[in-house]
Parts: C-alpha cells; sequence; structure tokens
C-alpha cells in the first residue's frame, strides 16, 4: 500500500510561464487544458450565432442560386463538369470566366454547408487553381468573385484546398486593391483560413497583419471593418501567439476599436481577439498589455450594462492576466470590486468566468488571497454558487474555493471554513469529476492539517455534520487510481484504522484446506477521533489479485 506524501500545490491556470512560476498555481492547469477549456466556452457562445452569420452572408445571390432538393447532386455534378469544360476548351473571354466562375459561386452558395460530394468534385475537376490565378488578373470583377468563390470553399472543410491551391499570398495582396469590395472578400477569406488551426500560421507568417490592421485603420464600409477584425481576431487564437513585432500595433489597433464607436459584433470581436493575445504562450504579450490602458477599458466594460457577448471576453482577458505575473498589477486595478458584483448576474457564462477570475487569483499569494477575503460578501457568493450554481458555474467556484484552502495561510483557511467552505468540500465528494475530485481532496487535506496543528474540531465536523467519511469510503472503489490513493493517504494519515487481527481465526473447509473468514459480528474498526464504527477499508485487506488456499500439507499460492 502506498502512502502519498505531503501536498501538492493546486496550481493556477496558467500558460507560458517559467517553471518556478507554475508550480505556485493550479493543479493540472496545463497549457493545452485551458485552450481546451477556452475554446469549449467560447464554441458554446459564438457557434450558433456564428453559423447563422456565415450562412446569411454567404447565400447573397439566393435568389440566382440552385435548388438542390430540386436538381439533385447528380445534376449539380454535371453542371460544375460543363463549366470546367467551358474554361478549359472553349477559349472563353473575360466576360464568359466572370459568368463561368459566377456558376461556380452560385452551385457554393446554395446552403451554408455545402455537400462533401459537391466540394469533391470542385477540388477533382481542378478549378481551384483557375481561381487563383485570376487572383492577379486586371478585371475587378473577376477578382470579386473568384475570391468569393475560395471565400466560400475556405468556409468548409476544404480550407486545406484554398491554401495549397497558393491563394494566400496573393489573397494577402488584395488586402490593398483600389477597390473596397475586393479588399473586404480578401479578409473574409483570410479570416475562413485562420480559423483553422492547423492553417493559421501560414496566414500569419505569410504578413497578413499589416494588410488587416491597414483595413481596420481605414475601413471603407461597416462590412470590411468586421471582416478585417475577425481574420484578426482568428490569427490572435490558439497556442501560436503573434510575432512580437506584431504585438504593439495589434494590440494598439483593437484598442483604438474599443474605443470608437463601432457596431457591437466588432467590439466583441475585438475584446475576443485580446483575451487570445493574453492567453498567449508568450508573457511578454501580457506585459505590453499591461502597459495600454486596456484595464481601465476592461473595468468600463464589465461595469456598464454591455452585452453579456462583451463581457465575457472580457472576463476572459481578466482571467488570463491573473493567471501569469501580472496578478497584482490587476488586482492594483480594483478589479475585485466589480467581479464580485458579477457573481450575482442572470447571465450563466458570466458568472462562470467571474468565479474562474476569483480562482486564479486564489491560486496565487497569500496577500492576493487576502485581498479576495477582504472584497465584502465575495467569498459568500462563491460559496452560495459551489452549493446551488449550474454545474459549469459550481465545478469554477469549487476550483476558487479548494485553492483558498491549499494556497491560503492557516488563518484564511479556517475563515473559510468558518463560511462552510468545508462543507463544500465535503459535497464536492460525491462528483464524478477526477479532476475535480482531486483537487477537493488536497483541499480536504490542507484543512485536516490545520485543524491538527490548531486543535479545532474539524474532524468531528467533517465526519459527523458533513458526512465526510461517508464520501471518502465511497470514493475508494473510484475506477481513478489517483483519487483511490489520496483517499488512502487522507484515512490513514487523518482517520487511523485500529484491526482486531485476533478476531480473524482461520476456519477448516470441507475439503480439508484452511480459509481466512472475517467474523463480522467480532470484526470491527474504528476511526480514532470519531465516535462511530465503519467498516473495513475496501481494497486495503486484499492481498492481492490472487487469492491464498492452505492445505494441511503446506501452502501454495494459486
Amino acid at each position: 500500500m502506498v502512502a502519498l506524501n505531503g501536498i501538492k500545490l493546486i496550481k493556477k491556470r496558467v500558460i507560458g510561464l517559467p517553471v518556478d512560476r507554475k508550480i505556485n498555481f493550479k493543479h493540472g492547469f496545463n497549457q493545452t487544458y485551458i485552450r481546451r477549456r477556452c475554446e469549449e466556452g467560447r464554441i458554446q457562445i459564438r457557434k450558433t450565432k456564428g453559423d447563422e452569420r456565415l450562412a446569411r452572408l454567404r447565400r447573397h445571390d439566393r435568389a440566382q442560386s440552385i435548388d438542390h432538393s430540386i436538381k439533385g447532386l447528380k445534376t449539380i455534378e454535371k453542371d460544375i463538369e460543363k463549366l470546367m469544360h467551358r474554361i478549359q476548351n472553349e477559349n472563353p473571354n473575360q466576360e464568359q470566366i466572370v459568368e463561368i466562375v459566377r456558376g461556380f459561386r452560385r452551385i457554393l452558395a446554395v446552403r451554408s454547408d455545402p455537400p462533401v460530394e459537391i466540394l469533391n468534385k470542385i477540388k477533382n475537376t481542378g478549378v481551384i487553381p483557375y481561381l487563383v490565378m485570376y487572383l492577379h488578373q486586371k478585371n475587378p470583377v473577376l477578382v470579386f468573385e473568384s475570391t468569393w468563390v475560395l471565400t466560400n470553399i475556405a468556409s468548409t472543410c476544404r480550407d486545406h484546398d484554398v491554401v495549397e491551391g497558393g491563394a494566400v499570398p496573393y489573397l494577402i495582396e488584395l488586402l490593398r486593391h483600389d477597390r473596397h469590395e475586393i479588399r473586404d472578400q480578401a479578409a473574409w477569406c483570410l479570416g475562413n483560413i485562420a480559423g483553422n488551426p492547423k492553417l493559421r500560421k501560414i496566414v500569419l507568417h505569410g504578413g497578413a497583419i499589416d494588410g488587416l490592421i491597414f483595413n481596420i485603420q481605414s475601413p471603407a464600409t461597416p462590412s470590411l471593418l468586421s471582416n478585417a477584425t475577425r481574420a484578426i481576431s482568428n490569427l490572435c487564437r490558439g497556442r501560436l501567439s503573434l510575432p512580437l513585432e506584431a504585438v504593439a500595433p495589434v494590440l494598439q489597433t483593437l484598442l483604438s476599436l474599443l474605443h470608437r464607436d463601432v457596431e457591437c459584433n466588432i467590439a466583441v470581436k475585438a475584446m475576443w481577439a485580446l483575451s487570445y493575445i493574453a492567453g498567449a504562450d508568450n508573457e511578454y504579450h501580457r506585459q505590453r498589455m499591461m502597459k495600454t490602458n486596456l484595464m481601465a477599458k476592461l473595468v468600463e466594460i464589465i461595469t456598464s450594462d454591455r452585452t453579456p457577448a462583451l463581457i465575457v471576453p472580457a472576463l476572459q482577458c481578466i482571467g488570463s492576466l491573473v493567471a501569469g505575473e501580472q496578478t497584482q498589477k490587476v488586482l492594483d486595478s480594483r478589479i475585485l470590486k466589480y467581479v464580485s458584483h458579477l457573481l450575482d448576474h442572470t447571465t450563466k457564462n458570466i458568472k462562470k468566468e467571474a468565479c474562474w477570475v476569483v480562482s486564479n487569483i486564489a491560486g496565487g499569494t497569500t496577500k492576493q488571497i487576502d485581498q479576495l477575503c477582504r472584497v465584502k460578501y465575495l467569498l459568500v457568493k462563491v460559496i452560495e454558487l459551489a452549493k446551488d450554481g449550474h454545474w459549469e458555474v459550481r465545478r469554477e467556484a469549487i476550483w476558487a474555493i479548494s485553492n483558498i484552502f491549499t494556497r491560503g495561510s492557516d488563518q484564511q483557511v479556517i475563515r473559510l471554513v468558518q463560511l462552510e467552505g468545508l462543507n463544500v468540500i465535503s459535497s464536492s465528494l460525491q462528483l464524478q469529476d477526477s479532476e475535480i475530485l482531486m483537487t477537493v481532496l488536497k483541499a480536504l487535506e490542507r484543512v485536516l492539517i490545520v485543524a491538527e496543528k490548531e486543535s479545532l474540531p474539524y474532524f468531528k465536523l467533517f465526519e459527523e455534520e458533513y458526512r465526510g467519511i461517508d464520501r471518502i469510503e465511497g470514493l475508494l472503489n473510484y475506477q481513478n487510481e489517483g483519487v483511490y490513493r489520496k483517499c488512502v493517504h487522507i484515512m490513514e494519515r487523518f482517520f487511523r484504522v485500529e484491526d482486531d487481527d485476533e478476531k480473524i481465526v482461520p476456519l477448516t473447509q470441507r475439503d480439508g484446506t484452511y480459509g481466512f473468514e472475517l467474523l463480522a459480528n467480532q470484526f470491527q474498526n474504528k476511526i480514532v477521533g470519531c465516535n462511530r464504527t465503519i467498516s473495513p477499508l475496501p481494497r486495503l485487506l486484499i492481498f492481492g489479485e490472487s487469492s491464498f488456499n492452505y492445505s494441511n500439507n503446506g501452502s501454495s499460492r494459486i
């Protein structure tokens, strides 16, 4: 039986930090986890509206589009073949080429998710190289229509076909075209490509940033501003951080957008872009952000009656900033006062992100935790959410409480127990989430250490009022080995088991062999410090996977 030694510090949800800094943060919160978690939240918030918007934008020419339900896939495939035949064999003039390309565009614009068969047919006919060639023609209508078709292809699962066809360099050049509608379409297409993590690097290192910033600073139309901002936002996403030389101009451009009177959806895209930069694998990015007036703008956003779609990415940005070395600077802006009010917000995602901010701060120093404790009613609200909130909100609130227990001082631990924090830990032992279970078990261990050190009655409180022993016993059969071992460690260290081994007697079986039998009416295990008896710990009295049989002539292991 292996006992775990000591307490492993709970790590803060942090990315891109030195190793000596990371050990102070939330356990199990690595780069992969923070991105998976953030992406899940963003997808949940934006997926429906994004799909609807994309479908609406891609169907500008719906009146002229082909009806799939009438013509069927086979008919459409024949149309594609006819269009391709005209390009290759009829030596069309410029006007005819425009009409042919427009035909491809109408086929793709008929619905938001063209069938794979149509996409494969377009790929196999070899039209993409022709479309790329048309991007650097002098006819602006042909350039526009070709860019539109490539945009529609890039919005599907075949976006890599556009990149492999060599379109990216020409699209980047088109960001400075004389015609604003061509710049708009090029930004749209690049934004679609940048939405794919595997292709983002090609756009990023192709030099698209400068052209996009140019169109954000001097947008000819609201549509161009929206598409350029979206492309910048997608380029800021994921593990790949912006080149160092691009950070300052991008930050300045995005912050200027937030100070301008722009449409709400554009401000939301800019705010998401800032949250991606804050969560990048580079502390330099966060340092540069803190040298701007970003915090003042974030405070303004979360304290106003702005739409939740804007407040959520603002909180994501704050949460990423306090996950690194900028925590104290963020706290100096009195952000906790405003985050506390958001714990009562009617929107679930806002409460969840507010709890995430608190949990990251709670993974810091005791001084920073003390600042949390001094905000009126903040911990009370977090505890309430950890008990009765929606699961996603409750999960973040449990993280916050566990971090305070694990990282806080003894007095901070005692204060949190007085606020029913130990009750939250006990009730969380019933959850079926291995990561949360490991977190709360480490928090429980710290509470019991403080109770032992200060001679506090937390053992009795945990066992009698919160039924904690029953829940730990239930976890001894949990499938996760780490959870099981942690439970065994806690039971051994704080609730020692006294075995009456003399009451285990060998009985002779009918076949003449001996077997060990536990006499239920005689065998009892008593937990030191508790006033009741419990059943023997499962798996602790098992000799191994095999059984033992003993005969009169000797013993043999079967």
